[in-house]
């Protein structure tokens, strides 16, 4: 989809823009609910969400401080996407409900006012029945979104932090026990048995198996190093290569916390998202900012001690499985499966005009 064709809805300043933990450094994420061209369904062009960023700044690129990025999302998806429980639709949904009067531009909300009042009308309508009718206790994609955030808090610097160790290994070893460089390209992983011994004391090394490639159900030994496997018939000079474009796949985010064993931001992120699961199941409802906003802030910036802030997390988590099964949000059922496709298919017609 070209954005000239697409209809934007409205726009939503979401992030720690939203959150209320915003820092110096933060950029501006923007979500566009939008309708795409009815001529694309009709051409069976498949509708996807899709991200524009500054000039420069590449799919996986990060952004600097002050820089906007905006995720167009068609509506088609983003209709789903609550439905589903996604975290990014449910933020979505209760910000728009929170801005009012409902098509003013508040800095947080923009309605697209070349619609027309009645468009405007239509498109919050269907914020508040979708919030009101089909919101359920399905949050399992907040709380797997929450887990994998709790986890990388610690482990992509701890990985960060072995694969640097296992370049330096590797780069003493030929030194110091094979002067000339070149026997990197030369020397193959089996002929120093001493230095794979050596790797394999550190975090997220270890010796295994691959499939032979000449096929069958041979296996040969490698070394897996953070998950990826290397034969031991290869040349270390292409280990190296793997470890340092490795290294550099890392963002900016992991090399600065590079020796500490914790991404703060992943962190915060764990620890505001539970708290929206049982803030969601208990109320039926999510404030932002987020009430413990400068709590979020503190952790974010690694002011809070790692004991505290994990043990938070701990806690918090503790009370999830509880929440979801005292929860009054309903159940999500096969009649108000129904009932929502029922919905969308005519919130759909309203929108482009097709009765």
């Amino acid at each position: 989809m070209k954005a000239n064709k697409e209809t934007t809805l409205f726009t939503l300043l979401t992030g720690s823009h939203l959150y209320g933990n915003a820092t110096s450094t933060s950029d501006f994420d923007y979500k566009a609910v939008c309708v795409p061209p009815l001529d694309e369904l009709l051409l069976n062009t498949k509708i996807t969400n899709r991200k524009e960023k500054p000039v420069g700044v590449g799919a996986g690129g990060k952004m600097s401080a002050g820089e906007s990025e905006t995720e167009y999302l068609p509506i088609q998806v983003f209709l789903d996407d609550f439905f589903n429980g996604q975290t990014y639709a449910l933020e979505v949904a209760f910000a728009v409900l929170q801005q009012k009067p409902p098509f003013s531009e508040s800095g947080i909300l923009t309605w697209n006012s070349s619609l027309g009042l009645c468009k405007l009308v239509q498109a919050r309508d269907m914020i508040e029945d979708l919030v009101n009718v089909y919101l359920t206790k399905n949050v399992k994609k907040m709380v797997g979104y929450a887990v994998s955030q709790s986890k990388m808090y610690g482990l992509k610097t701890e990985r960060f932090t072995s694969l640097n160790s296992v370049l330096d290994i590797i780069l003493d070893y030929f030194t110091v026990k094979l002067p000339a460089f070149d026997a990197l390209r030369k020397t193959k992983l089996s002929d120093t048995p001493d230095l794979l011994e050596k790797l394999c004391k550190l975090d997220y090394v270890k010796m295994s198996t691959v499939m032979n490639a000449r096929g069958g159900k041979s296996e040969a030994p490698a070394i897996e190093i953070c998950n990826k496997k290397h034969v031991v018939t290869s040349y270390w000079a292409t280990v190296l290569d793997s470890v340092e474009a490795t290294l550099n796949q890392y963002g900016a985010r992991v090399k600065e916390f590079e020796g500490q064993g914790v991404d703060w931001k992943a962190l915060s992120h764990a620890i505001r998202i539970t708290e929206q699961v049982l803030e969601l199941c208990s109320t039926g409802f999510l404030m932002f900012p987020r009430p413990n906003a400068q709590f979020l802030k503190e952790i974010k910036n690694g002011k809070i001690k790692l004991e505290e802030a994990t043990e938070y997390l701990q806690n918090t988590f503790f009370k999830v499985d509880d929440a979801i099964l005292t929860s009054e949000l309903q159940e999500r059922t096969p009649e108000l499966e129904k009932s929502f496709k029922a919905w969308k298919i005519q919130v759909l017609r309203n929108l482009y005009d097709v009765q």
